[in-house]
């Protein structure tokens, strides 16, 4: 997997700035939480000095943005389960990739043409 760098100076402190893209996982709890289990992935881009500064600030703005919700819904983080920085922004560059192995390689190619054709059908707004 091809890792980007996107660098630049933090002109107030002059500290060399990075940016960071981050996997963070939520549990989510509706009402008394009496269903079946609910995660959420979520991929952020953050701005760092470094690493650790990155996942720190990553928590702080789910947390903040977890707090800002009110209802009967909740956000729990679970994990920060990945980190990359990225090293360069080009047209095209790779931000992410995984493989997958299978027994069932014509369920799998099935499953990701239904992803694909969904998302190229056309968005219908109700209610507007």
């Amino acid at each position: 997997m091809a890792v980007l760098i996107l660098n630049r100076r933090n002109i107030l402190n002059k500290t060399a700035m990075n940016w960071y893209f981050i996997k963070m996982n939520f549990r989510v709890i509706c009402g008394s939480g009496n269903h079946r289990p609910q995660f959420n992935e979520q991929l952020r881009i953050i701005e760092a000095p470094d690493l650790f500064s990155a996942v720190e600030k990553a928590k702080r703005v789910s947390l903040n943005e977890i707090q800002a919700l009110d209802g009967l819904v909740q956000w729990k983080l679970v994990a920060v389960t990945e980190v990359f920085v990225l090293s360069e922004l080009a047209d095209g560059a790779e931000l992410f990739s995984t493989t997958t192995e299978t027994d069932h390689a014509k369920d799998y190619i099935d499953s990701i043409l239904f992803k694909e054709s969904c998302m190229l059908q056309p968005i219908v707004f109700i209610n507007q």
